[in-house]
């Protein structure tokens, strides 16, 4: 989650609705040419409709589409607009829908009979990493996920949040109330990252060296090449491809995908 953090914020649908574009003939004999408001398709102009109005739940103030991630003023408002698109094919409406959780607004996806997922609220239990069993308190915990470079080995656990309860408990947050910091542990010092999604706070922290890939000599393994490749090297691989010296021979090792032998003539 140098380290990339991934917080796992909602993403955002993007439904795109083809609304009443026509196509219209030319008159007899014509043919449509490129005017102001034309676009190009000869034959033919595009019928868009009005840019619908923007409807919300709350009174909270209102976003814009450009509002994601901004400032908000009523928890749990749910607003939803769109925005006209179009091409030479015809007019569109890219239909977006926002909610005011922990004063930002987030993508929501609303359910049956337009029912909005609920805003986090302190308390309240919310998923952390892969195992169902794992949950942290909104509010009291971060979700926070370990990532050892030197063994791919990932670990989560829900860590203590200062009253704040955001990033600020670790560092300065930025403009979407995230921020980066280090650990610095003298065995093993940490990078982290935090961020916030829908009001809940995780963080992502990386240790430890990536192993280094290629081959080495491994004069204990001579006795097992050929005559004619006398020479062995143990061969390593991130993603278990062969990595291998030109012009050897390799056998895989104790079945192993990641480490092989090479067998080389010198």
């Amino acid at each position: 989650m140098a380290p990339v953090y991934a917080v796992s914020v909602p993403a955002l649908a993007l439904v795109w609705i083809l609304l009443g574009c026509t196509a219209r003939s030319s008159p007899a004999g014509g043919s449509a040419g490129n005017g102001a408001a034309g676009n190009g398709a000869a034959g033919r102009s595009s019928v868009c409709p009005a840019k619908p109005q923007t409807q919300c739940s709350g009174t909270g103030t209102p976003p814009a589409y450009e509002s994601i991630y901004a400032p908000c003023d009523q928890q749990g408002n749910v607003c939803s607009g769109g925005d006209l698109a179009g091409d030479e094919e015809g007019c569109f409406i890219m239909s977006w829908n926002l909610q005011c959780c922990s004063g930002m607004w987030y993508p929501t996806v609303l359910g049956d009979g337009g029912v909005p997922e609920v805003c986090p609220s302190a308390g309240t239990p919310f998923p952390c990493g892969t195992d169902p069993s794992l949950s942290c308190v909104d509010g009291q915990n971060a979700c926070a996920e370990s990532l050892d470079l030197a063994t791919s080995a990932r670990t989560y656990m829900c860590s203590s949040l200062c009253a704040a309860a955001d990033c600020s408990c670790f560092c300065t947050p930025g403009a979407q109330g995230g921020c980066s910091y280090t650990i610095a542990d003298p065995t093993e010092p940490s990078n982290c990252q935090c961020g916030v999604a829908r009001g809940e706070v995780d963080t992502f922290c990386t240790h430890g060296t990536e192993p280094t890939y290629g081959c080495t000599r491994d004069p204990g393994t001579d006795a097992t090449c050929d005559a004619d490749h006398p020479v062995a090297f143990l061969c390593t691989s991130p993603d278990g491809g062969q990595v291998t010296p030109q012009g050897t021979v390799c056998q895989q090792l104790d079945n192993d995908p990641k480490n092989h032998w090479c067998c080389t003539t010198t």
